[in-house]
């Protein structure tokens, strides 16, 4: 399979990517930055911007990008935080 994630660097997705790699799958990522491999590409969500080219032949597309769950105090202002930080669109 081919699959695009979004959020490979972080603890879930830097741990999925190398087990399907590992099992024999294609793994592209979306990067924040500038794409400086093939396998990667450069996205804005916050703006919407991402090159419908990127999800060409994917099979699945994985989203796990957000602000991290693990390394801040949960206050009422962070839990607005990760919520919004969750959407791919």
């Amino acid at each position: 399979m081919e699959v695009v994630l979004a959020g490979a660097s972080g603890l879930i997705g830097s741990a999925l990517a190398d087990s399907l790699r590992a099992d024999g799958h294609l793994v592209r990522t979306l990067v924040r930055g500038p794409a400086d491999r093939p396998d990667t590409a450069s996205w804005d969500p916050s703006a919407g911007r991402l090159d419908p080219a990127s999800l060409a032949g994917a099979d699945a597309v994985v989203c796990l990008s957000g602000a991290g769950v693990g390394d801040h105090r949960w206050t009422p202002a962070y839990k607005r935080t990760i919520r919004s930080s969750r959407s791919c669109t």
